[in-house]
Formats: structure tokens, C-alpha cells, sequence
């Protein structure tokens, strides 16, 4: 029996009660292992493939590899994924003659070249896929192609035009009339506004994707994509608790489904990060971070950076720790990923200016000068004037820190009209009120100079609100490391 294409395109395409009746059933697992997929049942549908013997080199055995493939990329086994596309041969595949299995390899081949950062062949891999997916008006599968070679132009640096290779995808679902689709995209493209800065926009394309999600059937990933996503943007806005209430939703659908550790560690990472500023709950989730095993090396710095937020709570020796080992992950620079380095320095930064408060040592106020050019350097790297307007935000705070109030009051004005020129409305205003305040207790300090035990204080609650004005929430949401 040949490989029923239409069976398959009505399950990618979430078109489940058009299912017949006597499908998938206990004498076709291959499709029951395809819908598995699509319901969420990952490891069960690995564990049928898995289980499940065919004829060598026929269409149902080219198709039951490609699947497993699929299902390790989802789970986040990539070293098992690589070796499994590898043993994949694509002359046989393109023999058969079948548009849908070749547009399925050709997609596959772009997620191995994504993940190998091999982003020119990915691109060109995922346009083979697009070819054939167009000659079966496969609708969903081009929307899904379009929307992994938006990603492979936002990880090359150019996030405009994946959010216009984006905007195409949508189109492709609207086209199938796949609400679930077309919530996917949304998401996606609130995941690129926000690293624009365009947060409000952002907010409003999560909540309209889960909107679509809504009683509908949705396949896991999805959802806990959706909430991560929604969940980032919401803290970005300072709705702190409900951003932390998504970020708890999205990792527990992981730990109950999907299982993809390495997901799981970016989120438990968030949410530690956040609840660490809060006081809630976290040596519950420092408990739940130490569970987890990954193997993405990014990944395991974070693990270590959440235990030095831990260790910075008992004291002057803890926090020292934590700033060299934080910092110690700075000596690899080059090998991190741009968030991961974004992360290291605005710790670093943060855990230096706090020690000292406790410590004006001159050697630890070079060190800080040091980071803040790091820092502005990796924001014109990446041409982000959100990582900028921090830098500059951290010099206003240590100029005023080492006394010289005359040129701190323009560097905190310099950032207001940074924020300004790149048009970030929800913090403008939040600026505007905040730096009235900053300033009057700066010029407090100019007045009537206090003991140097009432200095440390003011300075300390300074440092606070200055933290609150651009803090890392609002910083993170620009950066996604996949």
C-alpha cells in the first residue's frame, strides 16, 4: 500500500474530524504515530515508530526515518537528530517521485543546517521544500517552511526580513483556514517584534495567538511556545506576576509532555531570573534548574549563573563568588551566544555595582567601566539600541556612584532621549515620571552632603530605582537563544 499523502496533509493541517473513522487504527501505527505527533504524544509516537518494522527502501520506510527525525528535533534530542538525518538517503527519497516526501526531506535538511548554523543551505533547503510543497497546494507545509526561513534570516541578524518572511506564512494559513497555524505564526512574529522593541505590538499578536488556540486541539510545543512567549513580554511590560504565571504554564506542559530539556532549562533560567527579583518561590525552582541535565553548552552556563543568584543572597563572600564566576564565562566570549553573553554582562554589572556599595574599591570600578564597554560594543554588534541604552544607563550609575554627580544627571538625560529615538513608548513614559524622581534625589545628595554611611543608603536606593527604570525584564525580551 502506497503512502496515503492526503491522510497526512489533513493531520499536519489540524484538520482532525476529517479523519476517517477507520484511521490511524491499530493496522496502521505509522499514521497513528503521525497523529500522535500532532496531539502531543511525542514519546509515545516515538516508541510506535521505534517498535514499528517495515520493508526497507519503500515510501512507508522513508517516511516512518523521516518522522523519528522530526520527533528527535522536537524533543530536543539534537545529537540523536543529527545521526538520524544522516543516514538518510536523499537520491532514494527523490526517486520515489512523491512531492510530499520530498518537501518533507528538504525540510528537514533546513533544521540540520539551522542547527549546524550552516544558515545559506538551510535557506536554500527549506526554498526545495517550499517547491514541492507548492505543486500539492500544501498550504500549511509552505506556511511551516516560510516560518523556519524567517528564523534562519532572524538568526543571521536580519529580524525585518523575517518578520516579512513571517507575514508571508501567515498568509499561506489563512489561506488553509488553520486557526492553529495561523495562532503559530502570531506568536512567532511577537517573538521578532519584541526584539525590535516593539513590545506593545508584540503583546497584542501573543494574546491573539492564544486566542486561536482556544478550544482548539493544539499541539504542545505550540502552546508552551505561545505561553513563554506571552509570558516574556508580559514582565518586559512590568506585569510581572502574570509573566511569571505563563513562563510556570509553559515549562510544566514541557515536563508533562513534550519533555525537551533544553526548553525547559530557558525557561526554568527565566523564570528563576525573575522570581530572584521578586522573593518568590525561589529555591523552589533553583530546586527544579538542579533536576534538569542539558547539553547545550549555552544551557549549562545558565544553570551555573542561576546558582550564583542563589549564593549572591548570603553575603559579601557569596557575591563575590558569584561575580567571578559569572565573569569567569566572560573568558570564553567568543564561543557564547549573543544572549548568553547579554546575560553575563548585565549580571556581572549588576553584582560589581552592588558590591561596591558595600566596596569603593578603584580595581572593582575599573572592572565595571570594562564591562559597560563590552557592553556597548555587543550592542553594536548585534545593532540593538536596547543593549546601547543599558550601557549607557549602567555609566550614568557608576559615574554617579564614584561622585561626580555633574556628569551623571546628562548621561541618565542621554538615555532618556535614547529611549525616545527608538520609539519605545511604553518605556518613554515610565522613563519621563521615574527620571524626575532620579534627579531630585541625585540633586538632594548635591545639597547637603550626608555621612558617608547615609551616602551608601541613598546611593543603594538610587541603584534600585534605577534598576526598576530599565532593568534586565525589560532587556531580555529582545534576545531568544535557540
Amino acid at each position: 500500500m502506497p503512502l496515503d499523502v492526503q491522510l497526512l496533509l489533513k493531520i499536519s493541517s489540524m484538520q482532525l474530524d476529517e479523519i476517517p473513522k477507520e484511521y490511524p487504527d491499530e493496522e496502521m501505527p505509522l499514521y497513528r504515530a503521525y497523529l500522535l505527533r500532532w496531539e502531543g504524544n511525542y514519546h509515545q509516537a516515538i516508541q510506535l515508530l521505534e517498535n514499528l518494522e517495515l520493508q526497507p527502501h519503500t515510501d512507508l520506510s522513508s517516511f516512518k526515518d523521516m518522522l523519528l527525525s522530526f520527533l528527535q528535533f522536537y524533543t530536543g534530542r539534537f545529537q540523536q537528530f543529527k545521526q538520524s538525518f544522516e543516514t538518510l538517503d536523499e537520491k532514494m527519497i527523490l526517486a520515489f517521485q512523491n512531492p510530499y516526501l520530498s518537501s518533507r526531506y528538504y525540510h528537514l535538511k533546513g533544521l540540520y543546517h539551522g542547527v549546524l548554523e550552516e544558515y545559506h543551505v538551510a535557506l536554500e533547503a527549506y526554498t526545495k521544500s517550499i517547491h514541492y510543497k507548492e505543486q500539492m497546494n500544501d498550504f500549511c507545509g509552505i506556511g511551516y517552511s516560510l516560518n523556519n526561513s524567517a528564523f534562519v534570516h532572524y538568526y543571521k541578524g536580519d529580524a525585518q526580513k523575517g518578520l516579512k518572511t513571517l507575514q508571508m506564512a501567515q498568509k499561506q494559513f489563512e489561506k488553509a483556514n488553520t486557526p492553529v497555524g495561523t495562532g503559530f505564526i502570531l506568536t512567532n512574529m511577537a517573538i521578532v517584534h519584541s526584539y525590535l522593541g516593539n513590545l506593545e505590538t508584540a503583546s497584542e499578536l501573543s494574546s491573539k495567538g492564544l486566542e486561536l488556540y482556544s478550544n482548539k486541539t493544539v499541539p504542545p510545543d505550540f502552546l508552551a511556545n505561545a505561553l513563554q512567549t506571552s509570558g516574556k513580554i508580559s514582565i518586559a511590560l512590568g506585569n510581572v506576576l502574570a509573566g511569571l504565571k505563563a513562563l510556570e504554564q509553559a515549562y510544566y506542559i514541557h515536563k508533562s509532555s513534550v519533555n525537551n530539556i533544553e526548553e525547559m532549562v530557558d525557561i526554568c533560567f527565566d523564570i528563576v531570573l525573575h522570581f530572584a527579583r521578586h522573593n518568590l518561590k525561589f529555591h523552589e525552582w533553583i530546586d527544579e534548574m538542579n533536576t534538569l541535565n542539558p547539553t547545550n553548552k549555552a544551557n549549562l552556563i545558565k544553570k551555573q549563573i542561576a546558582e550564583a543568584l542563589f549564593k549572591q543572597t548570603f553575603g559579601i563572600i557569596e557575591l563575590v563568588t558569584s561575580i567571578l564566576e559569572i565573569e569567569s564565562h566572560l573568558e570564553e566570549y567568543h564561543l557564547l551566544s549573543a544572549q548568553t553573553r547579554y546575560i553575563c554582562l548585565v549580571l556581572a554589572l549588576e553584582l560589581r555595582i552592588k558590591l561596591y556599595l558595600i566596596h569603593p574599591d578603584q580595581s572593582n570600578q575599573a572592572k565595571i567601566r570594562n564591562h559597560i564597554q563590552l557592553l556597548k560594543l555587543e550592542g553594536k554588534r548585534q545593532s540593538n539600541q536596547n543593549i546601547i541604552l543599558n550601557a549607557t544607563l549602567f555609566e550614568a550609575i557608576v559615574t554617579i556612584l564614584s561622585g561626580n554627580m555633574d556628569d551623571g544627571k546628562p548621561l541618565l538625560q542621554k538615555t532618556l532621549n535614547m529611549a525616545t529615538q527608538s520609539k519605545q513608548h511604553s518605556l518613554i513614559n515610565k522613563l519621563k515620571t521615574d527620571f524626575q524622581t532620579i534627579l531630585k534625589e541625585t540633586s538632594k545628595l548635591e545639597i547637603s552632603p550626608p555621612t558617608q554611611e547615609e551616602r551608601n543608603r541613598q546611593i543603594a536606593e538610587y541603584f534600585e530605582k534605577v534598576v526598576q527604570v530599565l532593568s534586565i525584564e525589560k532587556a531580555l525580551i529582545s534576545l531568544k537563544d535557540k
